[in-house]
């Protein structure tokens, strides 16, 4: 059942955005709260999350994104993103679900 879910999450997030800058942030919103329910949240200030998931440990540090092999600790991506709110839905997409939306 677990699985199931993270394989629609993984289709709805890779759908096709479309709309305008309002109704994308809100989707984004919506996206984030569901992959938060899957990840292990770390640490979480503002500015600032740090998450655990199936593919790695991921960091949104204001407009950056990377994420760590949690085996060495080695960054294995890393993305500038255009505010905040498109970095923390990159790095849960990268440590949840193993994709990327960019």
């Amino acid at each position: 059942m677990h699985d199931e879910g993270i394989d629609q999450l993984r289709t709805r997030v890779l759908t096709p955005r479309s709309g305008d800058k309002v109704s994308i942030e809100k989707r984004l919103k919506a996206e984030i709260v569901l992959m938060r329910s899957h990840a292990r949240i770390v640490e979480d200030r503002s500015g600032y999350l740090v998450c655990e998931g199936k593919y790695g440990r991921g960091v949104a540090d204001l407009k950056e994104a990377s994420l760590f092999n949690v085996a060495n600790q080695k960054p294995s991506r890393w993305h500038p993103f255009k505010s905040h709110l498109y970095a923390v839905h990159g790095v849960l997409c990268w440590a949840v679900l193993g994709v990327t939306t960019d």
